[in-house]
């Protein structure tokens, strides 16, 4: 199979995050110049540049393709109409730099994770927020395909589990990486198995009691440290985690 790659020029300084929308017809990338610029992929031209406060840290698309939420490192979540490029809200609550945003597949709800320890969930009706807190910094989060289960990436080398009807408890906490940064996660489609990235020089598999999830890809924060991957050794010792 070949690949064609088409570059998408505009950014000015280094490009922090993507998202496709659903239908495949748009994406949409954060940057540190402070913008999220809407791409139509098919002529790769840009359509709209979203502004932030400093640098743009995420960005994703609703799952019908018509909102897009930003994250950024002024502490400001933002929701924008996709089709016309205009801010629909913005939303504050979080009190350090923003690593990840994202749809609830139903659009219902969305998700905020930040360096100040904590995952907010937003209704995007309201512009009201739920916090959840964790032990360290949060760097990634997703929604389950259940609706009602959420999964944050920590620093501390865990994968924490609530249920977004419980904020005030933790469900489970997992040993992910060991002292190793959780630096982003996903929750595969049928809910049973979770991937997760990690920085620093440990490969391993985390021991999951419902599933034994593998881990893959160069981390998305830094891209400087090694892939993790699953190995097939699971016994043997780690290696020290690198300097941060």
């Amino acid at each position: 199979m070949k690949f064609k790659s088409t570059p998408f020029e505009g950014h000015t300084q280094l490009a922090t995050a993507v998202g496709l929308s659903t239908q495949g017809t748009n994406a949409c990338s954060a940057s540190a110049d402070g913008t999220c610029r809407v791409w139509r992929i098919e002529e790769a031209i840009c359509i709209f540049e979203l502004p932030g406060d400093k640098r743009v840290a995420c960005c994703n698309f609703s799952a019908d393709g018509r909102m897009i939420i930003t994250g950024d490192w002024g502490y400001q979540t933002r929701m924008w109409d996709a089709v016309e490029g205009q801010l629909v809200m913005s939303l504050a609550g979080h009190s350090g730099k923003l690593t990840a945003s994202r749809f609830r597949a139903d659009g219902n709800l969305m998700l905020t994770t930040s360096e100040d320890k904590h995952m907010r969930t937003w209704d995007p009706r309201r512009g009201v927020s739920v916090a959840f807190q964790a032990p360290d910094e949060l760097l990634d989060g997703a929604f389950a395909p259940d609706m009602t289960t959420l999964v944050g990436a920590c620093k501390n080398g865990k994968l924490l589990v609530w249920d977004v009807r419980k904020p005030d408890a933790t469900k489970l906490e997992i040993a992910a990486h060991g002292t190793d940064w959780v630096t982003a996660c996903a929750i595969a489609p049928g809910g049973n198995k979770v991937l997760t990235c990690r920085c620093g020089r440990q490969r391993r598999r985390p021991a999951l009691p419902c599933c034994g999830t593998l881990c893959a890809g160069p981390c998305p924060r830094c891209g400087l440290q090694e892939a993790c991957a699953a190995a097939s050794d699971t016994t043997r010792r780690p290696a020290a985690p690198t300097g941060r």
